[in-house]
């Protein structure tokens, strides 16, 4: 079972937030896990349930950070309404992907989820017009891809230096070699308003599955924080149940459901460590010991070293996401790397010491 710290850390993921004691906890561990994975909001609001007493200088720490945390939403906040602003003097249609737009959704605060920059995501056809908008506002590119697969464009604002990512597709061709159904993504998608201002929304059922497959192509270096928002936006919906059942049986979903199937086990998996209820209780698989190492992976067990973390990511990759060659073979060599080995890599050879990694007597499994 995960040690104290560690619960309390996956207890601050779920909706809604369990009771739970800080008596006897080691506050440095905790402080860095919470560090980690930008956990400061939810650890300050789980604090508010505790049924102890909390030491001072940890929750001053949060507090802090939380503040930091919301200074920084706020001038996200600003530059994500300038942004979709000038996007739609243009009459371009634009979705704001995560940051303070699903972080008010969710949680009705913007700096609730921490975010680094901006993701909006455009129609391929106007990407050329959205590049003059943005100019025009102060956003600059700092590099494009000219194959304008993903992350197309990376622009950064003059004045204030927030990073803004220009999105026209939703998932990496190279780590899904099945792509998003962007085609149909705008005959689903419906406007909306944040702080006054117009935009688009995804589907509810596509916004989901983006926010799987984008928290399972991260598994390995993931932050907890993007599993906090699957609880939540599961928490959110009147009827979680039927939500996931239609989520499920969407045609134009079919691909992904390998993907959001695992990453629906796993939030039942961390539910079962905490003996709280499952937020998919329709949901059954039988891997449990790979949801086991999983949450090694995420709480950073100073045990595992890195190369263990790209070879979790290596045997995701390849039993959940259907990657490209090139992808597994590039995680694959990371792994010797990180190994300190320089000899040629054999993938085949990183596959069969993953699945002896999940055998049923494995030892790296036991937490």
């Amino acid at each position: 079972m995960p040690d104290r710290e560690a619960r309390i850390v996956l207890a601050s993921l779920l909706a809604p937030l369990p009771e739970v004691s800080f008596q006897q906890v080691n506050y440095e561990r905790l402080g860095e896990m919470v560090v980690q994975h930008n956990l400061y909001n939810h650890v300050l609001h789980l604090i508010a349930r505790a049924t102890r007493g909390v030491e001072p200088a940890f929750h001053t720490m949060l507090q802090e950070q939380a503040l930091l945390a919301k200074q920084h939403g706020l001038l996200l906040t600003y530059q994500l309404r300038r942004v979709l602003t000038a996007l739609s003097q243009h009459q371009v249609r634009a979705i704001p992907l995560k940051g303070p737009v699903l972080s008010e959704r969710l949680h009705k605060d913007i700096s609730y989820r921490t975010s680094a920059d901006l993701d909006v995501f455009v129609e391929f056809a106007h990407l050329e017009t959205s590049f003059r908008a943005l100019n025009e506002v102060g956003f600059k590119r700092l590099y494009r891809n000219d194959q304008a697969s993903y992350k197309d464009v990376l622009l950064v604002e003059e004045t204030t230096g927030v990073k803004l990512e220009m999105h026209v597709r939703l998932i990496n061709p190279m780590s899904f070699s099945y792509g998003f159904p962007e085609s149909t993504l705008w005959e689903r998608a419906t406007p909306a308003v944040f702080q006054n201002v117009s935009h688009y929304q995804l589907a509810p059922e596509d916004e989901f599955a983006y926010l799987c497959v984008h928290c399972l192509s991260h598994l390995g270096i993931i932050e907890l924080k993007w599993l906090a928002d699957l609880y939540a936006y599961l928490h959110c919906q009147k009827d979680t149940a039927a939500f996931v059942t239609h989520v499920q049986g969407s045609t134009h979903l079919q691909s992904l459901q390998p993907a959001i199937r695992f990453i629906l086990g796993l939030l039942n998996a961390i539910a079962d460590y905490l003996s709280a209820p499952r937020p998919c209780p329709g949901i059954h698989t039988t891997e449990e010991r790979l949801y086991a190492y999983v949450i090694q992976h995420l709480l950073w067990d100073a045990k595992l070293p890195i190369w263990d973390r790209f070879r979790l990511k290596y045997y995701i990759a390849r039993t959940h996401q259907n990657p490209s060659t090139h992808f597994l073979k590039m995680v694959a060599r990371s792994i010797a790397v990180s190994s300190e080995k320089e000899d040629a890599v054999d993938t085949g050879a990183t596959w069969k010491r993953i699945v002896r990694l999940l055998r049923p007597e494995g030892k790296r499994l036991l937490l």
